[in-house]
Order: C-alpha cells, then structure tokens, then sequence
C-alpha cells in the first residue's frame, strides 16, 4: 500500500513539478539579458577591442564606451565583485591582442566587499549560466535561472518577454547602463546619498581585504604582461553621499589605490569623486550618474587617456 501511494506521489506531483521546473528555466534562459549578451559580445569582438571597462554599478551607469575614439566596451554589472572581474579578463585574456587600457571603477568599498557576501548573491548564477563562470559550478541554486525569483515574479518575467516582447537586455551594444536616464531621476534623489553612504560602510575585513587586493594584483599583473595600462577610477558622487561616507575607509582606500599606482608602471589612479565639473543634471542619484554625466565622463577620460600613454603600439 505505502509503494502504490508513493508512485501516486511521483505521477501526481513530482514529475509535474519537475516538468514545470524545467520549461520555467527553459522558457527564463531564452530571454535576453546583459550577461549573455556581454559574454557574447566579447566572445565575437574581443581580439579588436582597445579599451575595455570593468567593475560595478558605478562604472556599468558611468561609463558609455559609445564616446569613446578607440574601440571600447563596458563589461561592468551591477554588484559585480572584484573575483568576477578577474574572471571575466581572464577568459577573454587569450584573445585581447589590441587591449590598450583597463578602465576599472573603484570604489571606498570595493576592496571589502564580494558579491558571495552582498544581498545581491542571487546575482551569482548569471556568471554561472551565461559566463561559464566555475566559482559555483557544483551549487545547485546557482545554475538556476529563476534562482531567487518567486512563481509569480518568474511567470511575470515570462509572459512579459513571450506576450510583450519585455526582454532583460538593460544596456546598449557597448554594454553600458541604460535604466539610470534623466528622466527616472526620483524627487528625492539627493536622500539616496545618506543610504548608499551607511550601504557602503562596512566592519574591515582583512580576508576579504586580502582576497580582493590578490585578484587586483593579478589583473594587473597579466595587463603588464600583454603592456596593457589599468585605470583605477573612483567616478563623480553628488554631497549628500560625500558628506556621509566614511572617512577613515575612504582615506585608507585611497592610500592603497595610490601605492598600487606608485608601485606599478602600468597603474594610473584616477580620483573623481570630488569632480566638480558635474552638476545635478549629471547625476541619476547620488552616487551614480546618468547618460548626461556617463557622456561628460566618457569625454574627459577619452582625453586623458591619450596623455597617460600605453607601449602598445
């Protein structure tokens, strides 16, 4: 009797939900979306690229490689950790010929942060499904694209891309940040600065200090290799996340950020947070810019890269 009743179980529920799970994921990884569009581009594209911009939100929404003269691409995400931008480089490394510059954002946070340890972690399957990424390869959790998502947010997803033509694809063909325009902008967005602040604070960690100066120290050393300049940049914020940083983290980032750059001939620092050449019309919230100020930036660091010079020839 109790093997008749678990075969009901199987045929009545497991195998339908079982089913179900699989044309969900099916359905889900059809849609189109940032990474797989990125790892696309650079798959296709990487042997010609000449600049090429890491990093996290603040670079994803603050550099439009769009403005840039020589060829260029932006394959930041949003949250995206220092071990995935080694990651990332070091898969397309093989075929980056022409590779001038490594334009990596920074932030008073990056060297103490992971996105294993952020609230964002769920993000972590995007690196394992479309990148090929091996860091969680044997976690089942993360080779699943509705990972994260509730039924209703995963039906939502569906219906939206099949019935609307709704696709996940936030960036233009040079991968840049396009959801962060001027006419999102929030009333209130100066107050964003008081919480990204108190966000960005964090209890020093020296491991995850060490892991994260590690996989820097090995970017730039393979970029020394292939004569490739790294630009560390810390890009423009409004006041109110400026007036509510920490300053005791913030001084020590910038110390260490400055000795990488006095202690390695292909390391520039670039520090713009302060930059005063951007105005509120420039700002998407406090510590992100919008198209008017990843434009303005693009701009200015297409110039200074011309005099920061390069042994490519």
């Amino acid at each position: 009797m109790l093997s008749r009743f678990i075969k009901k179980v199987v045929y009545l529920f497991i195998i339908p939900v079982l089913i179900l799970c699989i044309v969900l994921e099916y359905s889900i990884r059809r849609i189109p979306n940032d990474y797989y569009y990125k790892n696309k581009w650079l798959s296709e594209n990487s042997g010609n690229l000449q600049i090429l911009s890491l990093g996290a939100s603040n670079g994803y929404f603050g550099i439009n490689p769009e403005f840039f003269t020589k060829k260029a691409f932006n394959a930041a995400h949003i949250s995206q950790s220092m071990n995935y931008d080694l990651f990332i480089f070091n898969k397309f490394l093989p075929s980056f010929d022409s590779l001038q510059y490594l334009i990596l954002p920074v932030t008073e946070s990056t060297l103490i942060s992971s996105l294993e340890t952020s609230d964002e972690f769920w993000r972590i399957k995007n690196y394992t499904i479309y990148y090929g990424c091996e860091y969680h390869r044997f976690e089942p959790q993360y080779n699943l694209a509705f990972y994260g998502d509730n039924l209703f947010s995963v039906l939502s997803r569906i219906s939206g891309y099949y019935l609307h033509g709704t696709s996940e694809l936030y960036c233009n063909k040079f991968g840049f940040g396009l959801n962060y325009s001027f006419s999102k902008k929030s009333k209130d967005w100066e107050r964003s600065g008081i919480l990204a602040a108190r966000r960005h604070k964090k209890e020093s960690s020296g491991k995850l200090f060490n892991e994260n100066l590690s996989y820097l120290n090995q970017l730039i050393e393979e970029c020394h290799k292939k004569d490739i300049v790294v630009v560390l940049l810390i890009t423009p914020a409004w006041h109110s996340y400026l007036d509510n940083i920490d300053i005791k983290q913030l001084e020590s980032t910038l110390l260490t950020y400055k000795h990488m750059a006095e202690e390695n001939n292909n390391v520039r620092f670039i520090d713009m947070h302060n930059d005063k050449r951007f105005r509120e019309k420039d700002f998407f919230d406090a510590d992100h810019l919008d198209e008017f100020g990843a434009k303005k930036l693009t701009l200015i660091l297409n110039d200074t890269l011309k005099t920061l010079g390069n042994t490519n020839p």
